[in-house]
């Protein structure tokens, strides 16, 4: 029996009891307005109860899917008259707690059909929606475009997104959607879809701190010699916001660019590095992400505190590897193709437009058409992404590790 059917037979057994009640002899008569009362009071208890076992019922199939029961889940959704979709572009929306019914409410209504909608997935977790897609289903312009009457109605909204899978990989698929969800905070739209390129620092954390803590220890060692100079943290601060975004790091952080320029000679000079060469850059930023990753370490021991010199960034990692090969296997001809070729060029000029189309004899609007064409393949934002250089550099640092780098070519090649 479906909600609807359920909430109409309530009114009605309801209504049956209190007009019979009503109607016995001796009974006082009811007003028209005691009864309008009655109802309304009536109504909104049963909308209750109703909507209350159908949030119930919807978390029992989400406990099957998460259980990695797919066909009890579809099974059980199919006697609800609400049936899974097959393929499903997995979303985690997060929202403001005490709005969550409205969010879901608006979910309901500007989603398509057949969209399943998971209000409560856990204390603190987001909204799970399970959004149709087709099984080659590559765009996600269905989750955009959910997400932009989303964010328009409550601003507050962040919604990540999984790739398209089918029921058995929805527990991975939610994973993917909240790991996106930690980009879409920062996203322009609020919207963030999983890819391979989200996070290489998860891969390094572990190996990596004490080198992330020899990048960044002579920022966090740095004391201001005068007052109004900048600390420490003011300095990491800078750095962070300026390697996210260079044109509005100055507005982000609230100083004059003369003073934003300021700071990035210093930093410079304390670290020993060139802001304008990309491998800096990507090096920097790979160690700032791993310093920000949550961890357990007593005072003094953290990703940006003292550490031992000479450690080296070590790229032999098979996840690695594998990271690679999932960012850069879009890439026709793998990494002796055209595509290839025109981002060394890009990263050898130190991702400068002017300077990339120059050498590849096109123009700035050809080289920034191109770029950006390889980017959409990738999955990248290659010229205003607030990591996808860094990310791109280090995929190729990868690939070009060691003589085995024709066998991720190979790899290349035959997808």
């Amino acid at each position: 029996m479906g909600h609807a059917q359920r909430l109409d037979t309530v009114l009605a057994q309801a209504s049956t009891v209190f007009l019979g009640s009503a109607a016995e002899p001796g009974g006082d008569a009811v007003s028209p307005v005691a009864l309008a009362d009655w109802a309304a009071h009536r109504y909104a208890e049963a909308v209750r109860i109703v909507k209350d076992a159908e949030q119930r019922q919807r978390r029992a199939v989400w406990g099957l899917l998460c259980g990695e029961q797919p066909l009890a889940a579809a099974t059980m959704a199919e006697a609800l008259d609400c049936p899974l979709p097959p393929i499903t572009r997995v979303m985690a929306v997060a929202c403001d707690p005490d709005r969550r019914d409205a969010v879901a409410e608006l979910l309901r209504r500007t989603a398509p059909e057949g969209t399943w909608i998971v209000r409560d997935t856990g204390e603190g977790s987001p909204l799970a929606v399970l959004l149709p897609a087709g099984e080659r289903d590559s765009d996600d312009d269905v989750a955009r475009r959910v997400t932009r009457e989303l964010v328009r109605t409550y601003p507050q909204c962040r919604v990540g997104a999984s790739p398209p899978v089918d029921l058995a990989s929805v527990p991975t698929a939610f994973g993917q959607a909240r790991y996106a969800l930690t980009a879409a905070r920062i996203a322009v739209g609020g919207y963030a879809r999983f890819h391979a390129w989200l996070a290489p620092e998860l891969l390094l954390a572990g190996q990596a701190d004490a080198w992330a803590r020899e990048q960044l220890a002579p920022l966090a060692a740095h004391r201001a010699r005068r007052r109004g100079d900048p600390e420490a943290d003011e300095l990491l601060e800078t750095l962070g916001a300026w390697l996210v975004d260079r044109r509005g790091a100055g507005t982000r952080l609230g100083i004059h660019r003369n003073t934003l320029s300021g700071r990035l000679r210093l930093i410079e000079a304390l670290l020993d590095r060139d802001l304008h060469r990309i491998g800096d850059r990507a090096r920097l930023s790979l160690a700032l992400r791993i310093a920000a990753l949550p961890r357990d370490t007593p005072p003094g021991t953290g990703p940006v505190g003292p550490a031992p010199t000479g450690v080296r960034l070590s790229l032999d990692h098979p996840a690695l590897d594998g990271w690679a090969f999932a960012g850069l296997h879009p890439l026709a001809g793998g990494l002796s193709g055209p595509d290839a070729g025109t981002l060394r060029v890009w990263l050898a000029h130190d991702a400068r437009l002017s300077a990339t189309a120059a050498a590849l004899g096109l123009t700035v609007p050809g080289a920034r058409k191109r770029l950006t064409r390889i980017g959409n393949v990738l999955g990248l934002d290659l010229l205003h992404g607030p990591h996808a250089e860094a990310d791109l550099w280090l995929a190729l640092q990868v690939a070009d590790r060691s003589r085995d780098t024709h066998m991720l070519t190979d790899r290349l090649k035959a997808s």
